[in-house]
């Protein structure tokens, strides 16, 4: 009965290490080397050339670039200024200029970007202070705040759902989105700029300028009246006027 055992522990032993070469052998064969970025299409399919695909990734919207000089300069613009967040979502400073790593990070420093370029920078050389910080809280004081901190300032149209939030982010990026809750779909989020000039804030939204000044914050409505959100389910367009709280 003992050899029994022996001979079937030594069975178990020579199938695993069988198992174990196989598999190497068709690693080695079949995948060589893992896939980066550049060689992943939206649709997770390896791809060789730079042609982005047409598909949506993740419900990202896609990004405004044309070409890959526009996307690299992006991505290169994205590593040199926020290093950790390019390591975070492996933003490689070249490849696809409409894939989902660079939608991804456009959603989040597109409007930093844009702004910067608008300054005729190709770094956000003129990022808002703690102080501008501060008095952005200050001008917006009229709304419910939900996140009020370093991070960022979170106010919404209303403390009851459904309602929209808009995130400010001390580096000056502005990001407004419907309040997801349990029995409402997912939306994507749409991105501005904010910055204080002359005491007041301005708001740039969806190609509007809107300012808040300290008597008057009424212009954060007429803000969400004519912006909007992407839908997820088919990316269109939807106003955000009519929405909880407006």
């Amino acid at each position: 009965m003992k050899n029994k055992w022996v001979w079937i522990s030594l069975g178990v032993a020579t199938g695993g290490t069988a198992l174990f070469f196989l598999g190497r052998f068709i690693k080695n064969k079949y995948f060589p080397n893992p896939l980066d970025e550049k060689d992943i299409t939206n649709t997770g399919r390896p791809t060789q050339g730079g042609t982005p695909s047409t598909s949506t990734s993740a419900g990202l919207p896609p990004t405004p670039f044309t070409n890959t000089t526009e996307g690299n300069a992006f991505r290169g613009w994205v590593n040199d200024n926020y290093p950790a967040y390019a390591r975070e979502i492996d933003l490689d400073r070249t490849g696809q200029y409409d894939n989902s790593y660079i939608r991804k990070a456009y959603v989040k420093y597109g409007a930093v970007y844009q702004q910067s370029l608008s300054m005729g920078s190709g770094t956000a050389t003129a990022q808002p202070t703690t102080a501008d910080f501060t008095k952005l809280s200050a001008l917006v004081g009229a709304f419910p705040k939900l996140v009020n901190n370093s991070t960022k300032l979170q106010i919404a149209t209303s403390n009851d759902r459904p309602r929209i939030l808009i995130d400010f982010y001390p580096e000056g990026l502005l990001v407004v989105q419907k309040d997801a809750s349990f029995w409402s779909s997912v939306y994507a989020k749409v991105s501005g700029s904010w910055k204080i000039q002359n005491g007041n804030a301005v708001l740039d939204f969806n190609n509007g300028i809107y300012t808040l000044t300290p008597t008057d914050n009424n212009a954060i409505w007429g803000m969400l009246k004519d912006g909007g959100y992407l839908s997820v389910q088919d990316g269109s367009f939807i106003p955000f006027e009519g929405e909880g709280g407006m």
